[in-house]
């Protein structure tokens, strides 16, 4: 689906606009709401976000996919315990609608808990996939994702070597010119922890320049953790986030031309 690239590249207004073409013209299955939903989401319009993940569940057959849905809202609700609570009891690669394995959620939630013990051995999951060259690599890098846990655990010897490995498998998807932000962004994490400031913010600026922004599900992410209390990381969100309400106004704007607005919109799913 074109509207689920636009969403992968940060063009959450094309990604709605494409998402609610596609439900006005085709049939309104669970996949289908569920990415009419993300982009909302990704923009902060929250509960309309989780209007269209309900319908969303409504339309969903698997049980455990329902439930991985349920554990995304309480994400973006700040409910970190039941996000865990839902995520954790599931297999832990299960997908719901693309976005994020049920292990994804549940980690991320416990480093939004602060519970980086529990993060990590949430970790050991991914890092076994890793090694049996199961892992998607280019998605997800668990040997940052590791190193950055043991530096916020104070363990920073065990976290060098993981961090060192990390920078050899996110240079070389930059040289070969792959274009996704995730690894702009995992280069920038991994030059903060080296101590090359100035570096990890060039890395920013490039993956925003590829579709990188501050936003409901970025922010929590463990690549940020390297750089907590950097003033410099608030004026990049700050001005990140001015992209980011462009593109709501954009889709506040279709939400309306639709007949519904985001604090008003029980007409979304009329005729479901």
């Amino acid at each position: 689906m074109l509207g689920v690239l636009d969403y992968q590249l940060g063009r959450f207004d094309d990604s709605f606009q494409l998402a609610r073409h596609n439900l006005e013209f085709s049939r309104r299955g669970a996949g289908e709401l569920y990415w009419a939903a993300e982009p909302l989401i990704a923009v902060g319009e929250i509960d309309a976000g989780e209007h269209w993940m309900r319908a969303a569940i409504a339309a969903e057959p698997h049980a455990g996919k329902r439930r991985l849905m349920e554990a995304e809202i309480a994400r973006y609700r700040g409910d970190f315990k039941r996000c865990r609570e839902l995520a954790g009891s599931l297999d832990p690669d299960l997908v719901s609608g693309g976005s994020g394995w049920a292990n994804d959620f549940a980690r991320t939630c416990a480093e939004q808990q602060h519970d980086w013990a529990g993060a990590l051995i949430l970790l050991q999951h991914e890092l076994q996939h890793y090694a049996g060259g199961t892992g998607d690599i280019s998605l997800h890098d668990p040997l940052l994702e590791q190193a950055v846990l043991l530096r916020q655990l104070g363990r920073r010897a065990e976290a060098a070597p993981a961090i060192a490995r990390a920078r050899q498998i996110e240079q070389a998807a930059l040289d070969s010119g792959d274009e996704y932000f995730g690894h702009s962004l995992r280069m920038a994490a991994i030059l903060r922890m080296e101590g090359d400031s100035d570096g990890a913010y060039r890395m920013l600026d490039g993956a925003a320049a590829r579709g990188l922004t501050s936003n409901p599900r970025t922010d929590g992410s463990y690549e940020f953790l390297p750089f907590q209390g950097d003033a410099r990381l608030a004026a990049w969100q700050k001005a990140s986030r001015v992209k980011v309400a462009g593109m709501r106004q954009r889709i506040q704007m279709m939400l309306k031309q639709a007949g519904y607005l985001p604090t008003a919109f029980e007409a979304a799913t009329r005729g479901l």
